[in-house]
């Protein structure tokens, strides 16, 4: 078994709305192509089987 020898640390955010602001943004055509998709399709996508 192997043991970690190093650990990645990001700054911590002191509030949602800091992270909100700065995280990451789903693009416009993603949330298009989110939009045209069923809602079984979305959890398909979300969390594929197998």
């Amino acid at each position: 078994m192997e043991c970690a020898t190093s650990i990645a640390l990001s700054d911590r955010r002191k509030a949602w709305l800091d992270y909100l602001v700065s995280g990451p943004v789903a693009s416009a055509e993603f949330m298009e192509r989110l939009d045209e998709l069923t809602l079984q399709e979305r959890e398909q996508k979300a969390y594929p089987r197998g």
